[in-house]
């Protein structure tokens, strides 16, 4: 077994550190570059939701007035069978804004 010496953990620590920072720096150019794509095709991320059908742990639908939500898992919520008799259901799709 290898056995580092104090300078040497020190300078792999810093070396897991700063790749680290690496990736975070990468990851959110990339969130960015494809937010600015979505907005620029008129995409929110509630049409990722339902074209893909799946619904991560943020609200897909909120009532305007009494601010209940509902994730679009599961059977849809009394409040918003009843809201969706005169309004259709894009009325209710929250914006996310992460």
């Amino acid at each position: 077994m290898n056995v580092l010496s104090p300078q040497e953990l020190r300078t792999l620590h810093q070396e897991w550190q700063a790749a680290g920072r690496r990736y975070a720096e990468q990851r959110r150019k990339v969130i960015e570059h494809i937010r600015e794509l979505m907005e620029i095709h008129g995409i929110r991320d509630v049409d990722l939701v339902m074209e893909t059908g799946r619904v991560r742990s943020r609200q897909a639908y909120m009532h305007p007035e009494t601010k209940e939500s509902w994730s679009g898992w599961g059977q849809k919520p009394r409040w918003l069978v009843e809201a969706c008799k005169t309004q259709p259901l894009e009325m209710f799709a929250v914006q996310a804004s992460a």
